[in-house]
């Protein structure tokens, strides 16, 4: 495995970085610590042509726009909570109405907005990403403090394995999925048929 970890620019004065994961079959994994996205891979179709098979922006500027979560980690919850509210114990939380009249994702800004603290494991067949983070108590609206943790690990054998952990302080809801979108197109022209 070959690890390259390099500047991918800057938000509010805050470096990001890119975290490139090359393994023993040529496959590569770049992920970024700006919202725990997995920017690209790229694999050979039938004809043995790397290309990138995730769709994706660019760059950090089209990931600092708004764009449809592509790779992120999304939350502190992941999808729709209707109207914008929900109950725990008799109590009533409302969040922003993010995708109105509902909460989407975590809202305006949910762990894709974060960059997370990272460190790089590296062991022989397997090189893997452990990213962090603190939602903080009722960031955009959620109930108890949050620390997440979400793995990475990228493997010889093609493999992207991706694990969470979290705990927190107090009851919450919290689900926090990547959304790792392939086109299995390759740039749209690449034949990565049988």
């Amino acid at each position: 495995m070959d690890t390259k970890i390099e500047n991918f620019g800057s938000i509010k004065a805050q470096n990001v970085s890119l975290i490139t994961l090359t393994n023993g079959t040529g496959h590569q994994v770049r992920i970024t610590n700006f919202g725990g996205i997995v920017h690209s891979w790229f694999c050979p179709d039938k004809h043995g042509v790397y290309e990138d098979i995730l769709l994706g922006c660019p760059d950090l500027n089209g990931y600092t726009e708004r764009h449809p979560y592509f790779g992120a980690i999304v939350g502190r919850y992941a999808n729709r909570i209707q109207h914008g509210q929900f109950e725990i114990d008799g109590v009533t939380y409302r969040l922003p109405k993010n995708l109105p009249p509902h909460h989407l994702h975590g809202g305006e800004q949910g762990f894709d907005r974060k960059i997370w603290k990272f460190e790089v494991v590296e062991l022989k067949d397997r090189t893997s990403v452990v990213l962090t983070t603190v939602s903080e108590h009722m960031e955009e609206g959620y109930p108890g403090e949050l620390d997440l943790k979400v793995t990475y690990t990228f493997t010889d054998e093609n493999e992207l394995v991706i694990e969470y952990w979290a705990t927190t302080d107090r009851k919450t809801i919290s689900t926090s999925p990547t959304t790792v979108v392939s086109i299995l197109a390759g740039g749209r022209s690449s034949d990565f048929g049988s």
